[in-house]
């Protein structure tokens, strides 16, 4: 299976760099570890990719296996990112799930992806309620100079605290 390949060459190369891990493969919903299991957890970009029902379960589930104390850093899309924004305008075609979630993006950054939530921040506090928020950064990408048809335009929000 792809997922058996990408753990072999992600432990081949920790071995090479002198690391040794374990590489585990689930769902955010049903992580296979003990509570309180991890120091630290890092969200790039994955867990956006649902309706906020089951992002909020997900995040349930990475507070259960983090420990107190534990830092948590996530990046969410937010609300005002230019592709949200054409979508609301009539601008970018694609199809309404629930309030800022969407898929069938038609073009732009989120073509192809599948379900794409942009978080208010509003959402990002109670989402995160069961931290000690050290800060949180908007980061716009909007690119200067663009000789190669890049489309990614999009804004996150960037998250970290430590678990309560």
């Amino acid at each position: 299976s792809i997922n058996h390949h990408i753990k072999k060459i992600a432990k081949k190369e920790t071995l090479r760099r002198g690391v040794d891990v374990r590489i585990e493969h689930s769902f955010f919903d049903n992580l296979p570890f003990k509570d309180n299991f991890f120091d630290m957890v890092v969200d790039r970009e994955a867990t956006y990719a649902q309706c906020l029902n089951d992002i909020k379960k997900s995040w349930r589930e990475l507070n259960r296996v983090t420990k107190r104390g534990g830092v948590i850093i996530a990046f969410l899309f937010a609300d005002d990112s230019p592709d949200l924004l054409n979508i609301k305008n009539g601008k970018l075609k694609a199809k309404k799930i629930e309030n800022n979630t969407y898929t069938d993006i038609e073009e732009g950054t989120f073509k192809n992806t599948g379900i794409v939530h942009f978080f208010s921040y509003n959402e990002i506090l109670e989402l995160f309620s069961f931290l000690n928020i050290k800060f949180i950064n908007k980061h716009k990408c909007e690119p200067i100079l663009n000789n190669c048809e890049n489309k990614y335009y999009y804004s996150e929000w960037i998250v970290v605290g430590t678990k309560k």
